[in-house]
């Protein structure tokens, strides 16, 4: 079984409320569902939130999604690992509700690579080894096995609020793949993540000049900054978390 598993939660510090937040009258994390649906090849769609009234309701709002798993409100790592336990989930497509350009071609091309038989042995692949692309198209495909096993390292409270990142602290334990953007798409340090309000503002605006469209790629959106950089003016100032900073 092939599952994203999607971490959203209403109570962010920075910007409360983020993932019902609209773009074009449509919630954000919906439309990121509605963006990973044109995979070929996930097989469950499943939020996996924080056990609280505001994230209930939130779900509530949802189309798309065939399970919603209500667990730790700060073990987030715990919570992915039952959700694909609960979903007899095999390779977990780890995305977070706050990237509303994640590509779902690269994501199949990821799935393709991981269950090749020609090539067994993957654990782990990503487009953020080592950032590449804006920040805001991240993705990361591993195995249940994989967060099996970190799931018996990690004790770091901090640590475990995250999930795939921390099997890439372990590269002589696992088989790791980086998919890094190519040069033309370079951008590390552009932010197109749902962390602030300014950063709404943004994501609104990319997305308003492709007429809304969700399947617009990520390579024709990095392309779209880079010749028009004052569409990050709102947004250009603010301070991104690393992992390791919760």
């Amino acid at each position: 079984m092939i599952s994203v598993i999607i971490q959203a939660r209403m109570e962010s510090e920075r910007f409360p409320g983020k993932m019902a937040r609209t773009i074009n009258g449509i919630f954000a994390l919906q439309i990121l569902i509605n963006r990973l649906h044109h995979s070929k090849y996930i097989d469950k769609f499943i939020l996996a939130t924080a056990d609280t009234m505001m994230n209930r309701r939130m779900a509530e709002g949802l189309t798309g999604l065939d399970f919603v798993i209500y667990g730790s409100t700060d073990d987030v790592l715990l919570r992915v690992l039952e959700a694909a336990r609960v979903t007899d989930t095999d390779i977990i497509v780890d995305i977070t509700g706050d990237c509303p350009f994640v590509d779902y071609r690269q994501i199949d091309k990821a799935i393709q690579r991981i269950t090749d038989p020609m090539y067994p042995g993957i654990d782990y692949i990503s487009n953020v080894v080592t950032r590449s692309y804006f920040d805001g198209a991240d993705w990361q495909v591993y195995t249940i096995k994989a967060l099996e096993k970190v799931d018996k390292l990690i004790t770091n409270k901090i640590h475990r609020s995250h999930v795939g990142w921390n099997i890439l602290q372990y590269p002589d334990q696992f088989t790791i793949l980086s998919r890094p953007a190519p040069p033309e798409y370079h951008m590390p340090d552009v932010g197109l993540t749902l962390d602030t309000r300014e950063d709404l503002q943004v994501i609104r605006a990319v997305y308003k000049h492709f007429n809304y469209d969700i399947t617009t790629s990520v390579e024709d959106i990095s392309t779209y900054v880079k010749e028009n950089p004052e569409v990050l003016n709102k947004n250009k100032h603010i301070q991104r978390k690393i992992p390791g900073q919760g």
